[in-house]
């Protein structure tokens, strides 16, 4: 599983302590947005961010 250690890796690097939306993610990343928002999701079920939800935009920062 080493393209799904090193993307896992690449959208940590990304967030920071500030709340973004999950597409400026997939912008730094060169992802897609929904290949960043399951990133986001696989990270925060680790307890490594924090996701909310503002109507239909999702913001994610580090813990």
């Amino acid at each position: 599983m080493p393209l799904y250690d090193e993307v896992k890796g690449r959208v940590a690097a990304a967030l920071s302590k500030d709340a973004v939306p999950i597409k400026l993610i997939a912008d730094k990343c060169s992802l897609s947005v929904s290949t960043a928002s399951k990133y986001c999701h696989i990270l925060a079920a680790e307890g490594k961010a924090d996701i909310k939800k503002y109507g239909n935009m999702k913001l994610v920062r580090k813990k």
